[in-house]
């Protein structure tokens, strides 16, 4: 949420889990070797098409990049 907030509930207690439900989405194209174009795609569809949020293509690219660099550091342990 601190970097990734498309409805701007960061700041709200009870909605701490708000993002949750996308989680295992983002999971599956890690876990099948997506590159951040694929993870940002991911979060635009979700910010767009499920939240009907604006587009916000450059901010998606960032946390698409954070996520894979997290991802791969994980992994390498």
């Amino acid at each position: 949420m601190r970097e990734w907030d498309p409805i701007g509930v960061a700041g709200i207690p009870e909605a701490r889990d708000e993002y949750d439900s996308y989680l295992g989405l983002v999971a599956d194209r890690l876990r099948t070797g997506a590159h951040g174009e694929v993870i940002a795609a991911l979060l635009e569809s979700i910010r767009c098409e499920w939240m009907e949020q604006q587009a916000e293509h450059a901010k998606d690219v960032q946390v698409a990049d954070a996520i894979g660099k997290w991802y791969a550091e994980e992994m390498s342990r």
